[in-house]
């Protein structure tokens, strides 16, 4: 089994080359790119971030998929993605940068229509850029640098901010060209998604069946599951397992609690069941798709630990 070592914002922040005021340290630049020391790792990252190439090229793999990426290119991590097999060239130049979590779904509040775009980068993490769309990525980041570097400057919080927004527009827009403006009947199905997925985060630890969710947006199970599957390509239960992984990964991180408080917290009948829940997998966790089974080879790591001797 591959063993994956998870990197935290704290993990990053210690290669930043610029880390960008009245964030608290949510924000911040990487330029040196060959200092970093897990590069030959497989890695699953906690925050988001983006990797615009100067110069050189790097070959890697994204959730099983290889990629050469040349100048120009812009990469867009989103976060919990893995990455394999690393190798920048010798000469190899670019401008990282760094989200948290949290920072990012601030910045993401009040932006209409952003599902065609995240669920497009989940699929194509390297885009391949336009001279011109080159040019404004840089001249972006540049300014990024250059307001945030003025030590006079007084609303770093604010401009940081509308910076950010500004920065995702630019390349939601660079997606829109390639993803296609959705029309109405498909906005309809980006509605309910987004309406879906906020459900579950706010109930996966209690309620984990497709029946519960489609009754809380007031449509039937079977045209529920045909417009999740539509716009996401997952079926709706494929995305509550996943949730679900998540949210147990996340406690089963923290020391202070046992595996027995991780499955009462989960709601899970005892931890021997839970233990079930991961031991028997859906079969679309055993694909090569995205986060799904990175996640839960993470936690079948995790849980070898938990079982093995801790209560």
């Amino acid at each position: 089994m591959t063993v994956i070592k998870q990197i935290n914002l704290n993990d990053a922040r210690h290669y930043s080359s610029y880390e960008v005021p009245g964030t608290d340290g949510n924000l911040f630049f990487i330029d040196k790119f060959h200092d970093i020391d897990f590069k030959e790792k497989t890695l699953q990252l906690g925050f988001m971030f983006f990797v615009f190439c100067k110069q050189g090229t790097v070959n890697l793999t994204i959730n099983d998929t290889a990629y050469h990426v040349q100048p120009g290119d812009l990469i867009v991590g989103l976060n919990e993605l893995t990455i394999t097999e690393t190798k920048p060239s010798e000469d190899f130049l670019g401008r990282i940068v760094v989200v948290s979590q949290n920072y990012c779904r601030e910045s993401f509040v009040g932006i209409q229509n952003l599902w065609p775009n995240l669920l497009y980068l989940y699929n194509h993490p390297v885009i391949r850029l336009t001279p011109k769309e080159q040019s404004r990525v840089a001249d972006i980041l540049t300014l990024f640098l250059e307001r945030m570097s003025d030590t006079s400057y007084t609303f770093h919080t604010e401009a940081t901010l509308a910076l950010l927004r500004l920065f995702y527009f630019d390349v939601c827009n660079m997606l829109q060209v390639r993803v296609g403006k959705p029309d109405e009947a498909s906005m309809r199905s980006y509605d309910i998604f987004n309406k879906f997925l906020r459900l579950v985060q706010e109930n996966c630890r209690r309620e984990r069946s497709v029946q519960w969710y489609s009754e809380q947006l007031c449509l039937s199970a079977k045209y529920f599951s045909e417009v999740v599957k539509s716009v996401s390509g997952r079926t709706a239960g494929q995305w509550i397992t996943n949730m679900v992984v998540l949210e147990i990964k996340g406690l089963l991180l923290d020391p202070e609690l046992s595996v027995k408080e991780v499955a009462q917290k989960l709601n899970f009948p005892n931890q021997s069941f839970m233990g079930k829940y991961f031991k028997t997998p859906p079969a679309f966790l055993l694909r090569n798709t995205v986060i799904h089974k990175h996640s839960l080879t993470l936690t079948h790591i995790i849980y070898s630990k938990r079982f093995n001797g801790c209560p």
